[in-house]
């Protein structure tokens, strides 16, 4: 009785010209990174910034195993200012998607004076100031939400600095 009720479903289900297509609900991020076209190099160490001055490149990639549904990325300063918040599919053209190595990669524009940022006060700008070197005026960190069928990993880069006058370190 039993055989005959699955075969009957499995005709109903060929009949109405369903398909079913097996789908592996796991999902995880294996690996993350994220960098700039900008590098400062302070007391020997090196790390990626965006300019404020200029146009900045952000490349951010990541691995992940299972099925990938979609993702979400945007920078916050740290007083909460958000831009560039985007969500992707796999499908996406604003994305370089390898689904057969599942990596994805992509790449944001942020335009001068475009990445939201705390600025201490301190640093606060009177009517004219001229800076010689290099000064870094706020941080902004990227933050990215991958979703999975059944579950979704947030992850986020460290503080990147926010710096005016590039010239002096422009790689």
């Amino acid at each position: 009785m039993k055989k005959i009720l699955l075969v009957l479903m499995l005709m109903i289900l060929v009949l109405s010209g369903c398909i079913i297509i097996p789908i592996d609900p796991s999902f995880e991020v294996v690996s993350a990174s994220s960098k700039t076209n900008y590098i400062l190099t302070q007391n020997g160490d090196q790390s990626f910034v965006i300019c404020n001055d200029r146009t900045t490149e952000l490349n951010y990639e990541f691995k992940y195993s299972g099925t990938l549904i979609a993702w979400e990325s945007y920078l916050r300063g740290d007083q909460g200012g958000i831009a560039g918040r985007i969500t992707f599919t796999p499908g996406d053209s604003r994305a370089v998607v390898d689904s057969t190595n599942k990596i994805v990669k992509v790449t944001y524009q942020i335009e001068a004076g475009g990445a939201p940022k705390l600025v201490a006060s301190s640093l606060e700008i009177p009517n004219i100031t001229i800076n010689p070197k290099a000064v870094i005026v706020g941080y902004t960190t990227l933050f990215l939400t991958a979703e999975g069928f059944t579950q979704s990993e947030p992850l986020n880069s460290k503080k990147m600095a926010v710096v005016d006058n590039c010239n002096d370190f422009i790689n």
